[in-house]
């Protein structure tokens, strides 16, 4: 897993958390606009798994850094998250490079 990953103007760290402490909160993942981190459980049972808890919580992450709202209409929501995607692949190749390992792809 890489250090960070970048969203829109912000770098978050990445983390890893126990199998209890995931148990604990009862989440694979987290995402923290405070502590400026996401972490993610390094006891999943899969690399598939550990790679779609890992863009759940950048999702969350560009939900926060884009300013998406509960009210935004579907059109406004799904365009802001095309763009905020591409974002990240572009500035974090090392994200792209760990999620295409994750589901069985080199780059």
């Amino acid at each position: 897993m890489p250090k960070s990953v970048r969203v829109g103007p912000y770098d978050f760290a990445l983390r890893s958390m126990s199998d209890m402490q995931a148990r604990g909160i009862d989440a694979f993942g987290t995402f923290s606009q405070a502590e400026g981190c996401i972490t993610i459980c390094d006891a999943l049972t899969s690399e598939q798994l550990a790679v779609d808890t890992m863009l759940h919580e950048i999702s969350h992450a560009i939900y926060w850094a884009y300013h998406i709202r509960d009210t935004d209409g579907e059109e406004r929501t799904v365009s802001i998250m095309g763009t905020a995607w591409m974002q990240v692949f572009r500035d974090n190749p090392a994200i792209l490079e760990w999620i295409a390992k994750g589901l069985g792809h080199g780059l």
